[in-house]
């Protein structure tokens, strides 16, 4: 928790709080996230931004239903809403503008993947992942350097706020 100044008096902010209140003021205008992905106090602070920053957590049966329709299209399921995701950054900003939250490391690393995948038709778009197993200090080093999209698990992503 910390204490913050602002416009309406002191407040006390969660990391989660800080975190989305950071993503609205860099223009994030959507946050793709998985059913289970989001903690809950990430959820609650999602929630407080409603009207500035829409949540897409899509349910199981939705997600089966666009993998299929992925799928009859040719597509490799996710590439749709990766390629939504890329439609909407900017390469020339080196500064995060999709954030996007996994449950599992081993599922935040295969969307990095695809997201890589497809961003190579891009011009030079940075995709980072933040997850635990791995040191903190090259993954600050490279948030330092700055990144487009970053992918992680939640609990990671807090630790980053910390």
């Amino acid at each position: 928790m910390a204490i913050v100044e602002t416009q309406r008096g002191t407040q006390v902010m969660t990391g989660a709080d800080i975190l989305v209140k950071s993503l609205v003021d860099h223009g994030v205008e959507v946050v793709f996230a998985y059913p289970g992905g989001c903690s809950m106090p990430m959820h609650q602070s999602l929630t407080k931004y409603g009207d500035k920053i829409r949540t897409i957590l899509p349910r199981h049966e939705q997600g089966g239903g666009f993998a299929a329709q992925e799928a009859a299209l040719g597509a490799l399921p996710g590439d749709g809403f990766a390629l939504a995701l890329l439609a909407k950054l900017n390469p020339k900003q080196f500064a995060v503008q999709a954030l996007v939250l996994c449950p599992t490391r081993e599922l935040a690393e295969q969307v990095t993947q695809e997201v890589r995948r497809l961003a190579r038709a891009e011009e030079n778009i940075k995709v980072l992942t933040l997850c635990g197993g791995s040191t903190m200090r090259p993954q600050l080093a490279s948030l330092e350097h700055g990144a487009h999209v970053v992918v992680g698990t939640p609990g990671r992503i807090m630790d980053h706020l910390e």
